[in-house]
């Protein structure tokens, strides 16, 4: 005879807050995603693009993951970015009568709409469909999503908002970060006399107590 056993699936509670981030409230949830991470239990993230495949371009099970990771970023390179989801998650505590190994988590999930305000942009019909039937908005999209650019856009903003620093406050720079050499006699004298007794009291264990 064959005997069965059955084990209960445990799947974990989640307590879901949710944001969606335009341009108008960005700096708000950049703060809020500030103060979550140091305490994340751990975090994901995913994003909805205008196009995922190409014509003539087809996926093979028989692909290396080079030759994979070239397609996916043809893609990558061809469409834009509709949204950017993330997801952080914290570890609360169960109730005390929730079976063993039950696990609660709170996640906080902030949706970044995001439109190039410069540049093409690329769309494929099965996307813009398949984005629709799950609810996009496509005017906040136009009208309210965080404006971004490219690598080389972006360090030119950079070099175009931060000159960079001449040779000569650069050296001052690091002259203020040398260590400070002391060449007077009583200076030296002095010094030393207050890390000796700096030693001494630290050595002290009738002074532990005021260290602490």
């Amino acid at each position: 005879s064959v005997r069965l056993c059955y084990r209960p699936i445990i799947l974990p509670v989640l307590l879901v807050c949710t944001m969606d981030v335009t341009k108008a409230n960005m700096k708000e949830a950049v703060e809020k995603i500030e103060c979550l991470l140091p305490t994340a239990a751990f975090v994901s993230f995913d994003e909805e693009m205008t196009g995922i495949s190409i014509a003539g371009q087809s996926d093979s099970i028989a692909d290396t993951p080079a030759k994979r990771y070239s397609k996916m970023r043809n893609v990558a390179s061809k469409y834009n970015i509709i949204q950017f989801g993330l997801a952080i998650f914290h570890e609360k505590a169960c109730a005390a009568d929730a079976p063993t190994g039950s696990s609660k988590y709170e996640a906080h999930v902030f949706n970044f709409y995001l439109f190039p305000e410069t540049g093409p942009v690329n769309m494929d019909g099965a996307a813009v469909a398949f984005n629709t039937k799950h609810g996009m908005d496509w005017n906040k999209w136009i009208s309210e999503g965080v404006p971004y650019v490219n690598r080389e856009a972006a360090q030119k903003l950079k070099e175009s908002l931060l000159p960079k620093e001449d040779k000569v406050s650069a050296d001052k720079k690091e002259a203020a970060r040398a260590p400070m050499v002391l060449t007077k006699e009583s200076d030296i004298q002095t010094t030393g006399n207050a890390i000796t007794a700096l030693r001494s009291w630290l050595a002290d264990d009738s002074k532990k107590d005021q260290t602490e």
